[in-house]
């Protein structure tokens, strides 16, 4: 059953720092699985060892402000998510809550022109333009939404990859398109 191996795991990674205190994984492992098991001050005791003994261990951080979040303490899991983007700038699933806040705080603007700044390298990957355009639009910026949705349409648009498609597609259906579009 699966508590007996919720309680086999808690064991192992328990026996893991315990061996070594200074093992920052294992600190979060355990952390991860308190969490799991709906005991977030224990969960969260375990995080704070973690980035104790290695303040920089990015997934320590990531788990951290996670479960702070999940427990209504957004500006303090913020806190760990730009620790995150410290130690992993290219992490763009980060990067992406990390502007979310900024549209939160009223900041929208700023997120957009940092976004533009990096998007002017023509990155080849679409995970970088994920969400350019809706946020372009999110914030009232109709040409500059305009010119997104061209862009990945010129990028993307040829793509058989259905995952891709379907999120260009979504980025463009949300207003109107000229007839070439």
């Amino acid at each position: 059953n699966s508590q007996n191996l919720t309680d086999e795991a808690m064991s192992y990674y328990q026996k893991a720092v315990e061996i070594d205190p200074t093992y920052a994984r294992g600190h979060t492992n355990l952390g991860n699985m308190h969490k799991r098991m709906a005991r977030i001050q224990e969960a969260i005791a375990c995080y704070r060892k973690a980035l104790e003994v290695d303040p920089n261990y990015a997934w320590g951080h990531f788990d951290f402000g996670s479960t702070l979040d999940g427990a209504g303490r957004l500006e303090e899991a913020m806190e760990h998510y730009r620790q995150f983007h410290e130690v992993d700038p290219n992490n763009l699933y980060i990067t992406n809550i990390l502007r979310a806040d900024m549209v939160r705080q009223g900041r929208g603007e700023e997120a957009l022109a940092e976004w533009q700044s990096q998007l002017q390298a023509d990155p080849s990957e679409h995970d970088t333009y994920f969400g350019y355009a809706e946020m372009c639009l999110f914030l009232g910026k109709m040409e500059q939404y305009r010119e997104g949705r061209e862009h990945l349409l010129r990028r993307f648009g040829q793509s058989s990859d259905a995952n891709l498609c379907e999120k260009v597609s979504r980025a463009c259906l949300l207003a109107e398109g000229t007839k070439q579009e």
